[in-house]
């Protein structure tokens, strides 16, 4: 009967040892836990810290960044002035475009008078289909291909009567006086399948031994494997590609100073 106390007593203070043992763990786990958690906080709160701070710098420094790039284009805006007065005005020009793309109209050079378009042609692409053109030109198929050998004809006869009925059936909107003579043509280029009609009319032009520039606001792929002897100018929003098309209007530049 004793013996069987002693086993008793001894599995009891053995349970008790356990449990002991699993609350003493658990508390200490608990508190490495807390400790680890605690330092994850303090770390994740100073890194925060130190990334709003960097926001702020950056802030700063973006908001000197803007203010130098705003003196930076007055700068710009005041030499392209002082460049364009050395120049003479150029009047001969027609520009060839497609009538949702007339924003080319915005360029500065344009607008300031220092390139004044004589003539403005705009292509209407939606009527290229149209049964007034084929009737027009007798056929039914290559009618983009033959429209544009036979635009660019025109334009090198100073066929107004054939312009004219080509704005009665609403394929152009013309802007000008039918002078076609010693006229310089630029074609404004926007990366668009019909690109490839101004690329017809601008190598036939060309042929015909017309002043032709070809001109884009994107980069020269726009250009679609023009005839690299047809000037091409890119990026046409930059002031030193307007500079560019100056000189390029102009045979054996003049300058105003130098008259």
């Amino acid at each position: 009967m004793a013996n069987f106390k002693f086993h008793v007593v001894t599995v009891v203070g053995i349970f008790v040892a356990l449990a002991l043992g699993i609350v003493i763990g658990t508390s200490l786990s608990d508190n490495i836990i807390i400790e680890s958690q605690m330092s994850t906080i303090e770390l994740m709160q100073n890194k925060i810290n130190t990334l709003e701070e960097e926001k702020g710098n950056l802030i700063v420094e973006l908001v000197d960044l803007k203010g130098n790039m705003e003196e930076l284009k007055e700068s710009e805006e005041r030499l392209f002035s002082l460049l364009l007065k050395d120049y003479e005005d150029i009047e001969n020009v027609t520009l060839i475009t497609f009538s949702n793309d007339n924003t080319i109209l915005e360029l500065p050079v344009i607008k300031r008078g220092k390139v004044s378009l004589q003539n403005v042609i705009l292509i209407n692409e939606e009527r290229l289909e149209s049964e007034d053109l084929q009737t027009f030109l007798g056929i039914t198929q290559n009618v983009n291909k033959v429209f544009s050998e036979k635009l660019a004809n025109f334009l090198h006869n100073g066929d107004d009567l054939s312009i004219k009925y080509l704005e009665e059936i609403d394929l152009l909107t013309f802007f000008g006086n039918y002078d076609f003579t010693n006229q310089q043509f630029i074609f404004y280029f926007t990366g668009d399948e019909e690109d490839q009609l101004l690329k017809i009319m601008a190598e036939r032009l060309y042929g015909l031994n017309h002043k032709v520039v070809a001109i884009t606001d994107l980069e020269k792929q726009a250009f679609l494997k023009l005839n690299k002897n047809i000037v091409q100018i890119s990026k046409i929003f930059r002031l030193d590609a307007q500079i560019d098309l100056i000189n390029n209007l102009i045979e054996d530049v003049k300058k105003v100073s130098g008259n």
